[in-house]
């Protein structure tokens, strides 16, 4: 629970919330969830280095093969579809919290199902 709320904190400092309609996402919601899974995993493993946090995001792109305004035009569409947002928040929720589990070797918790 505690990264959900680090997860929706932060991009809501980032985007806030807005309805435009866009088409599509510039890049697959899987595409942009990994990269934002990656950077969110630096970001919560070293919270008081925050000097650090672009060249955490530019790691987290560039092992998801995504450039910085490919990053931004998807936190654009995300900003306009808060519904998709849902989705991918839900999906680094698990992804965060798969994570602390492992690091804490404790019993697994119920995952949270994304609607694809």
């Amino acid at each position: 629970m505690k990264h959900l709320i680090l997860v929706i904190a932060f991009f809501a400092l980032i985007t806030g919330c807005g309805k435009k309609e866009t088409d599509a996402p510039p890049v697959d919601r899987k595409k942009f969830t990994a990269a934002y899974e990656k950077y969110l995993e630096y970001v919560t493993a070293d919270t008081a280095k925050t000097e650090l946090f672009p060249a955490y995001l530019d790691s987290a792109l560039k092992q998801n093969d995504m450039t910085h305004k490919e990053f931004e035009q998807s936190v654009e569409y995300y900003k306009e579809h808060p519904e998709e947002f849902t989705k991918v928040l839900t999906d680094v929720n698990n992804y965060l919290n798969k994570l602390a589990r492992a690091k804490k070797k404790v019993k697994p918790e119920k995952e949270t199902k994304s609607s694809e």
